[in-house]
């Protein structure tokens, strides 16, 4: 894969499942064009492929590198669509502790237990 994105056009995330998957698509421009849940057959996942790659070069970023992945990816692949996983997170338990911040603390300072890198930015 290049990390030179000046060839990608559409920038499509998938959260996979067992049975479904969600996936969400970007313009370049940042324009959001799909947002909505997938069926894990390979029919479905061709078609919205296909039709992504008519505005241009599609990046397919995946959450999970194992097995339940595997289908989406060897689509995206089949279907010329480059193909990226997110990289893991070590929580190590933090997030489901009961020793949590609940109060602002410099290294996080918000009341989310999440550290900075991690929360949303919108």
């Amino acid at each position: 894969m290049t990390s030179d994105f000046t060839s990608i056009a559409v920038f499509c995330a998938l959260d996979v499942g067992k049975s479904e998957h969600h996936g969400t698509t970007l313009l370049a421009d940042g324009r959001k064009t799909f947002d909505k849940p997938l069926a894990n057959n390979e029919p479905q996942l061709r078609d919205l492929f296909a039709r992504l790659q008519r505005k241009g070069g599609v990046l397919v970023v995946v959450d999970q590198p194992a097995s339940i992945a595997a289908l989406p990816v060897a689509v995206a692949r089949a279907s010329g669509c480059e193909v990226a996983y997110l990289a893991a997170c070590r929580c190590d338990g933090w997030m489901f502790s009961t020793r949590a911040p609940t109060r602002p603390t410099p290294e996080m300072p918000s009341t989310s237990p999440m550290p900075p890198a991690l929360r949303p930015t919108c």
